[in-house]
């Protein structure tokens, strides 16, 4: 198994990064990284964007960041 970054945007996979080259706890810290902006957004109009990539789009708020362990690299547009 290998370690990937993803983010979840809604219900769908929007990104993906790794397999990573760093361990878990270096990944849980970018994830919080990522999930603090997007807790941020929330009641801030300003830092409201839209991601429209492989037909995804959704607020920042609704971006999540997730470490985990899977054999190949999720699918863009997939379901957790």
């Amino acid at each position: 198994m290998k370690l990937w970054l993803i983010l979840y945007v809604g219900q769908q996979i929007g990104g993906t990064w790794g397999p990573l080259p760093y361990g878990l706890n270096e990944c849980e810290r970018r994830a919080a990284e990522g999930n603090a902006i997007s807790e941020q957004a929330r009641g801030r109009p300003e830092l409201i964007g839209k991601m429209k990539r492989n037909g995804i789009s959704a607020p920042l708020q609704d971006w999540k960041f997730v470490c985990e362990f899977r054999s190949e690299r999720p699918a863009l547009g997939g379901q957790p």
